[in-house]
């Protein structure tokens, strides 16, 4: 539980009382820029100039290109080891500030517009050199007296091309002053533009800096955006319906055509299909898994060595030929239950009916083997069958 300030101890409350004092004590950029601007006015122009309203903030170099508009006065700024800043400057300060120095007064705007010279900013250097004096002796943060401390007019530049060209640090610190001439005579904006230096070891914030952590490479590989193109159907048209096409009109689709939506990468090359569809009330693609063959190579011919199994012939692919692969097959089969063995050039005929010795010839040899006929016992006769069936029944 945090003490309330009465139930505070008397050396609780001293130190709670001096941190905020010491916060009040601290210079910021923004109210260092507040005290400066009416010390600058009444010192060097001899006239009242505020700050009503500053802004800080921290921005990445994309952004200067939406500060620069129309009727502003681009001017380059030189920093300390080479550093390079901006200072954008409305018409309506220039004119105050250069009728102030010619005529010793300042008017109303009449709403004439003109081009902004070299010679307006060359009127306008004292108010901003003298403001980086100014600020750089009012601030205790080694962050703000790096960033700000250092700068001067330089010269102007040509147009917001060249200005984007010499600004090419990641991130700025950007100060947008809008100040009063003259007690409302005229108004208009000053933005400093100047790059961010941080101290060794410490972040911009005043932190002490971590070591960075590295990424493996295929993390980073893995967080790479990659696009994909849903080819949902194709259809033809002829060219004269081509020219007849306008923005609104609706083209017929057949209806069996998006089961069958092709993914294609950005270069044209299909990588797989799916099914479109729905789920929780938004549309999907539910990807087409590959069959097992498209992944698993076929079976090699050295394979089957391991597997111990016969090669198969594979059949002819010609008709003609597989027709009498089929009667060869077919002739074998007879040939040997009619006891005739064929071979490509030979025939063996069995042996006449009344001979028990036979000559195989296959192959030029001569092989001569006896073949034994089993004795098969006579019938039994027709009236002695009658007589048995009479006594058995």
């Amino acid at each position: 539980m945090v003490p309330n300030e009465t139930n505070k101890t008397i050396l609780q409350r001293m130190v709670s009382r001096g941190g905020q004092q010491r916060d009040a004590q601290i210079m910021s950029v923004a109210k260092a820029i507040r005290l400066s601007i009416p010390k600058i006015g009444k010192e060097l122009f001899d006239m009242p100039i505020s700050a009503i309203g500053v802004v800080i903030e921290k921005r990445s170099s994309d952004f200067l290109a939406e500060l620069v508009t129309e009727d502003v006065l681009l001017c380059l700024l030189e920093g300390d080891e080479e550093r390079v800043g901006a200072a954008l400057i409305a018409g309506e300060v220039v004119s105050g500030l250069i009728q102030q120095q010619t005529i010793g007064t300042v008017s109303l705007p009449k709403g004439t517009k003109r081009q902004l010279t070299q010679t307006d900013a060359a009127m306008c250097t004292p108010l901003v050199d003298e403001l980086f004096t100014q600020i750089a002796l009012m601030l205790e943060g080694d962050n703000d007296q790096q960033t700000i401390s250092g700068f001067r007019y330089g010269a102007c530049f040509a147009d917001a091309r060249a200005m984007s060209i010499a600004l090419d640090q990641s991130e700025y610190l950007i100060a947008r002053l809008t100040l009063d001439l003259a007690l409302g005579q005229r108004q208009g904006e000053l933005i400093l533009i100047l790059p961010v230096v941080a101290v060794a070891g410490k972040c911009l914030d005043g932190t002490q800096m971590q070591e960075p952590t590295v990424e493996p490479l295929g993390e980073t590989i893995l967080d790479l955006p990659a696009e994909l193109n849903m080819i949902l159907c194709k259809c033809s048209f002829e060219l004269s319906q081509l020219e007849q096409l306008s923005i609104g009109q609706t083209l017929p689709l057949p209806n069996d055509a998006f089961p069958e939506t092709d993914i294609v990468t950005q270069t044209g090359e299909k990588i797989g299909t799916g099914t479109l569809g729905q789920t929780d009330g938004i549309r999907a693609l539910r990807l087409n898994r590959e069959s097992i063959h498209a992944s698993h190579p076929k079976r090699r011919e050295v394979d089957l060595v391991d597997f111990d199994l016969p090669i198969i012939d594979a059949l002819p692919r010609n008709k003609s030929n597989i027709q009498k692969a089929v009667r060869e097959r077919e002739d074998q089969t007879v040939g040997s239950s009619l006891g005739v063995v064929r071979s490509s050039n030979t025939e063996v005929p069995l042996p006449s009916s009344g001979s028990n010795e036979t000559d195989f010839h296959q192959s030029g040899q001569n092989n001569t083997e006896d073949v034994a006929l089993p004795e098969l016992s006579d019938f039994p006769d027709l009236n002695d069958l009658v007589e048995l069936e009479k006594k058995i029944s």
